[in-house]
């Protein structure tokens, strides 16, 4: 009998699992929602970003591993989420009592046994049989060290219990039995692992965050520790030089030392003593690891929310008038678009003067020749957004009562062209940025703790909606509004962007000497490297094709993958 399906719509948790492995991110952590982690990541310190980074990924796992349906099922489900190829591994081995082992064995485990039922919390005790609930080895695999200790596969251990030596008060015949609880367990394994994998994959990110650590990170800008040794200290300067990071008193440190291996990604061992979250590896990969995966969850959210009927922003509008057909065809964008929408609303006569502003700034910067790409203006009421770019089908587009927007909404296209050769969606999700996403975030908190506690924009920055400080520390805006203050610091006046005067309004728009002169130094050679990618034409043939597709498109069944949007209207 063939296999039937009850719906042909695309499957949101397929797409997110998809989205997560372009990302190179484990895709069992498709379904941990990190977006609550987001909201003090930048106030905490790393211990407890690690600890509520296991927590998240623990409710996510409890549930799915209670839910297997008998205990076979779930020794199956265990060895499904447990990477034979992971520095750090566990093994469970199911301990059947039996009536027939040898005395001292059946007191052994008569004896742990009672002592996990003793570690179980009260609420849970009360509804379980003790000799009914299923025992287990627990042998963990972390690298060159072994520990071994005991649980319930089907009963719940204390958190205070969990990874603790524990004994019946009185003589201790079997000495301190180490007890660990199993959904506990569970989330460690897949975050320790899927924190290792992004590591080995990232390695060149890894040394980044250990060099921001020592330099200014942990020292509050005070003195910047170095390594001593000559060739650790070469390496370790290398990426100093590399990023631009400021050195503050350099000073030769053990403390440095002693993390080599971290720094080196040869460590054979995760935890120590005082255990998992004070691991220096796993401290300092956290907060990465926590925003690329809110970034990809909101990137597939807003890729299955534009395939609603509204959201037609990309598709060509039928019923043109014939003159602004006429228009669409004889343009000034069109020597860098492949083609152009205007709305029947659009007065041409004043388009005519955006055309003018265009020729303008094509002068002061380097705007891409793509015939692959298209540029529209449209009313977006609907989007409450003053522009919007939608990478998957190469579209510009502002609202048409917002012309100041384009600038903007062309950086995002930019950031998006300059990606392609990183194998990146964008060129501001690359390690390249990191230096002035770092300071832009530094400067900004600044700005924003300076303000009043009612301001409105201060409780929407610290609130739970979409335009939160999330959003505003998103890579792609921060790219966009980098690019905005790069052409404000032109002099350019015109109707496509905003002036300075018009930036110093905003909060988000850091104007720090400093920083302005670095943007521009950085800008100023990103646009050499757009003038060496920009010039892209698409056959003739493909062009009709794709104008084609274009003008039928509230008929097409394909969507775009992700939007940006710029600003709420005020």
């Amino acid at each position: 009998m063939s296999k039937k399906i009850t719906t042909v719509m695309v499957d949101k948790q397929e797409m997110m699992k998809e989205n997560f492995k372009k990302k190179g991110l484990p895709e069992l952590l498709s379904e941990v929602n990190v977006s609550s982690l987001m909201l003090k990541i930048e106030e905490e310190l790393p211990r407890t970003q690690l600890k509520k980074f296991i927590a998240a990924v623990k409710r996510t796992f409890k549930k799915e591993y209670l839910n297997q349906q008998g205990m076979e099922a779930r020794m199956e489900y265990l060895a499904s989420i447990n990477n034979s190829d992971s520095m750090y591994q566990v093994e469970f081995k199911k301990i059947e009592m039996r009536t027939d082992e040898f005395l001292e064995d059946m007191k052994f485990n008569n004896y742990v046994r009672d002592l996990l039922f003793r570690c179980q919390p009260q609420n849970i005790r009360a509804k379980k049989i003790k000799e009914k609930q299923m025992m287990a080895k627990v042998i963990v695999r972390n690298g060159s060290k072994t520990t071994e200790g005991y649980t319930f596969l089907d009963g719940e251990i204390g958190s205070t219990y969990h990874r603790t030596t524990r004994a019946f008060s009185g003589s201790k015949p079997y000495g301190y039995i180490p007890v660990f609880d199993i959904c506990s367990l569970i989330a460690e394994m897949v975050a320790i692992q899927s924190l290792l994998d992004f590591s080995e994959r990232n390695k060149e990110l890894v040394q980044y965050l250990f060099v921001e650590h020592f330099i200014d990170s942990s020292n509050m800008k005070q003195n910047s520790n170095l390594p001593i040794s000559e060739t650790f200290k070469k390496d370790f300067m290398a990426v100093v030089n590399r990023y631009e990071f400021p050195l503050y008193r350099p000073t030769e440190s053990e403390m440095v030392e002693r993390h080599a291996e971290d720094f080196y990604l040869t460590k054979d061992s995760i935890g120590n003593s005082r255990g998992i979250l004070n691991d220096f590896l796993l401290r300092r990969v956290v907060k990465a690891f926590i925003q690329h995966s809110h970034e990809v969850r909101q990137k597939t959210n807003d890729e299955y929310r534009m395939r609603s009927d509204y959201a037609k922003a990309f598709q060509t509008k039928k019923h043109i008038k014939k003159t602004h057909q006429e228009r669409m065809k004889h343009n000034s964008f069109l020597d860098y678009f492949g083609f152009v929408e205007l709305d029947n609303d659009v007065c041409l006569e004043k388009f005519s003067i955006i055309e003018e502003n265009f020729q303008e700034l094509c002068k002061t910067m380097t705007v891409p020749k793509r015939k692959d790409y298209q540029f529209r203006i449209k009313k977006l009421g609907k989007h409450r957004a003053a522009g919007l770019f939608y990478p998957y089908f190469k579209t510009t587009i502002f609202d048409l009562n917002h012309p100041n927007a384009f600038v903007h909404e062309l950086w995002h296209q930019i950031d998006h062209i300059l990606g392609e050769s990183k194998r990146e969606d964008y060129y501001s999700e690359t390690i390249n940025f990191r230096p002035f996403l770092r300071e832009y975030k530094e400067l900004i908190i600044e700005k924003i703790r300076k303000l009043p506690m009612d301001d409105p924009f201060k409780q929407q920055w610290n609130g739970t909606s979409k335009f939160n400080k999330s959003y505003y520390f998103t890579p792609t805006e921060v790219f966009a509004r980098c690019g905005e203050i790069y052409i404000a610091e032109k002099g350019l006046n015109n109707s496509l962007h905003k002036t300075k005067e018009e930036l110093q309004n905003e909060v988000v728009y850091p104007l720090d000497n400093a920083f302005i002169e670095r943007v521009t130094r950085c800008f100023d050679k990103l646009s050499e490297e757009v003038a060496y990618a920009h010039s892209i034409e698409i056959p003739e043939e493909n062009r009709k094709i794709e104008e084609t597709v274009a003008s039928n498109a509230s008929d097409s069944l394909v969507e775009p993958s992700v939007i940006e949007q710029l600003q709420l209207f005020k």
